[in-house]
């Protein structure tokens, strides 16, 4: 069994005890894990202040005077490690910030079970409904006005069904109250902590992966697809291999990082697909994993955009000439691999693309055959050179120029 880490490393787990194989590779999530674990138990923290309130409000009402000093004790007592703990701002070992966590959440409990002690019986059936509506919060798939909505019905169930000395201003009445008002305010902070950990999970895979494979994958379908038609990009710096000797290396992974920052802007207004970027290259693709049938044309004006920012903008300070190739045809889609995985195409189709990508001049968009007949007369391109292919043929190909003026375009 395997799960991914904040990286996209996968990592192997014990089918029967659900544990790490490797210890490194356990050290390396609660690493990546460790933020978002932290945010977790501060709301939880910050939930318990707020019930805990609630309930020695509660103490107040009904024990013996006498009694309630000692309680008052207990549960702050109870929750100063808590707050220690929640309230730190130096950096965290993963393992330092697990047993902290553990030991104040220990003390806690502690306190807890020892108020109880102290205070005099209450109801099973109080009990009962107390957990129901944990569950409720805790344990369906609700949403959180869902889950606020049960909560609060089953709180309404327990003023109707549990034998309470009436009228509500008697102090076990009230005492009740305020208990059914904490725990529904720590469900629903609980609930909205897991949720926001539930999103930061789905945040992550979206950055990796296209949206629409997450719910296959997490469904533990294997993620492989035929794509009858798509569009295929390789975009590459010209002479950039000459221009990172010259430069420092924080200077050339500055420059990358603002290029692919914007292409992957432009991808994202364009509907295309972010494939994968290696070295200096960006590879792309329209019509995949969700077919599109103008996955040509979006590819063309994609490609139009990448150069014209490119020829307005400087990235760190230098000026940078692309080389872009575009295919269209049949290919190959999916998740591949166990180390560091990612969605990847392959096939004809995407050699082709690179080849085109690879024959052509600096600033040129090179387009096949097969793309230009795709792009009908709504895109002005001019013959270019013969460009040779993996197997040692050689195809026509043609510079995509610009796109037509709806005006200028045939009838059809």
């Amino acid at each position: 069994m395997t799960v991914g880490d904040h990286s996209g490393k996968r990592l192997a787990l014990s089918l029967f005890t659900g544990e790490f194989r490797d210890p490194a590779d356990e050290e390396a999530y609660r690493s990546a894990t460790q933020e978002e674990q932290h945010q977790r138990f501060q709301t939880v923290v910050a939930a318990s202040v707020v019930i805990n309130t609630l309930f020695g409000a509660a103490d107040a009402m009904t024990v013996a005077p006498a009694l309630l000093p000692p309680l008052l004790l207990l549960r702050g007592l109870g929750m100063v490690p808590l707050l220690i703990t929640a309230l730190w701002r130096r950096p965290w070992r993963p393992r330092v910030m697990l047993r902290a966590h553990l030991v104040a959440t220990l003390i806690f409990l502690a306190s807890m079970i020892s108020v109880s002690a102290l205070l005099p019986p209450r109801p099973v059936a109080m009990t009962i409904w107390s957990s129901i509506i944990l569950m409720l919060y805790l344990v369906l798939p609700l949403s959180l006005r869902g889950a606020l909505l049960c909560g609060l019905g089953a709180s309404t169930a327990v003023l109707l069904l549990v034998p309470m000395p009436w009228p509500l201003d008697g102090p076990e009445a009230l005492r009740a109250l305020l208990i059914l008002i904490g725990l529904n305010s720590l469900g629903a902070s609980v609930h909205r902590a897991l949720g926001r950990g539930r999103r930061a999970e789905f945040s992550l895979l979206w950055r990796t992966l296209p949206r629409s494979v997450i719910p296959r994958l997490q469904r533990g379908e294997r993620v492989v697809d035929h794509v009858p038609s798509a569009s295929i990009l390789f975009a590459d710096i010209v002479g950039f291999s000459a221009r990172a000797a010259r430069m420092p290396v924080a200077e050339v992974v500055e420059m990358l990082d603002q290029l692919f920052a914007t292409f992957d802007e432009l991808a994202r207004s364009f509907g295309a697909e972010k494939i994968k970027t290696i070295g200096d290259c960006y590879m792309a693709a329209v019509g995949l994993p969700q077919p599109r049938p103008d996955h040509a044309a979006v590819i063309a004006r994609f490609a139009l955009a990448m150069r014209r920012t490119t020829a307005a903008k400087t990235f760190a300070g230098q000026q940078i000439a692309l080389r872009i190739g575009l295919h269209c045809g049949p290919v190959a889609a999916g998740i591949i691999g166990e180390e560091r995985f990612l969605y990847d195409v392959w096939g004809e189709t995407v050699n082709t693309a690179s080849r085109m990508e690879s024959g052509g001049q600096a600033g040129a968009i090179v387009i096949t055959p097969a793309l230009k007949d795709a792009l009908g007369d709504d895109f002005v391109c001019e013959p270019n050179p013969e460009i040779a292919l993996k197997d040692g043929t050689r195809t026509p190909s043609w510079r995509l120029l610009d796109e037509r003026p709806p005006r200028e375009r045939a009838d059809p």
